[in-house]
């Protein structure tokens, strides 16, 4: 469903695509940054090492976007009815900030800061899905007793909650990784930004998406309307912060949002350079 960036499809041509484009992502690194700068002496080395992470993500889409697929269809065709199929548009929406970032090596210059603003716009899709653990709204299948919760097994509706909660937890997940990664990614292109790479700029980072979470999932606005119609969301925004007391509730979700996906983007990027580590001590 969803095609690579430049639209080649994945079929028994893989092998030679990716040997072209090494080809000449390694010499479009060479012309740029030369021998001894930040691709090192040996361009056509490190574009390898660039193109083999971008294989990786690649094959994480497909594979993650299939599982959700396959999920999709199979609650569906379980349930009979068409209730959870939002979840796909919401996939969607949580995949763009990752594809965008994916083309951070191939900009610079303005056309890389227009890139990068959309991908800020978007961010907050990825780490939204999470909301939608909202809709895992089960029925009675339970009976308290002396010793606590009795489960109803012989309730088919029992094993529906189950396969919602798999279900559920699956599309936020993966939204989540997407997010993770295009942070990681934006974090790996501007490394040499002191701004833009520096702790605090990725706390607030996750506070402007924690921000936008509540934005969406409460006051219902799109990504797209900052383009739109962008007075009316900074309108509905302001109040937060001119009356924090009126919405101390809100504060605690967005705060809350913020602490959790900062926290676990830090343990996200240490597991990351962990496995680079193993892996150069494995060659």
């Amino acid at each position: 469903m969803i095609a690579r960036g430049d639209q080649i499809p994945y079929t028994i041509f893989e092998p030679l695509y990716w040997k072209i484009r090494l080809v000449v992502y390694g010499a479009v690194l060479e012309r740029r940054f030369g021998g001894n700068s930040i691709v090192g002496s040996n361009p056509t080395s490190s574009a390898k090492i660039i193109m083999k992470n971008i294989k990786v993500i690649y094959k994480l889409i497909y594979y993650s976007v299939a599982l959700c697929l396959a999920l999709l269809v199979i609650r569906i065709l379980t349930s009979d009815n068409l209730q959870h199929t939002f979840l796909l548009w919401n996939l969607v929406l949580a995949l763009i900030p990752l594809v965008l970032s994916l083309k951070f090596s191939e900009h610079k210059g303005r056309k890389l800061w227009v890139l990068t603003i959309l991908w800020l716009l978007f961010l907050p899709n990825s780490f939204y899905v999470v909301t939608d653990l909202i809709h895992l709204n089960p029925p009675q299948v339970s009976t308290e007793n002396l010793y606590g919760p009795e489960i109803d097994y012989s309730n088919t509706q029992t094993f529906t909650i189950l396969f919602d909660a798999i279900f559920l937890f699956t599309y936020a997940l993966v939204s989540f990784v997407y997010g993770l990664e295009s942070i990681r990614l934006f974090r790996q292109k501007f490394s040499k930004h002191s701004v833009l790479s520096s702790v605090y700029f990725l706390i607030s980072l996750t506070f402007v998406s924690s921000f936008a979470i509540y934005l969406g999932r409460f006051s219902r606005w799109n990504s797209w309307d900052m383009l739109v119609r962008p007075w009316l969301v900074v309108k509905d925004s302001l109040n937060l912060f001119i009356h924090p007391a009126d919405y101390s509730k809100e504060w605690l979700i967005i705060i809350s949002f913020t602490i959790i996906t900062f926290g676990i983007y830090r343990l996200y990027e240490l597991f990351f350079r962990y496995a680079n580590t193993e892996s150069k001590k494995g060659h």
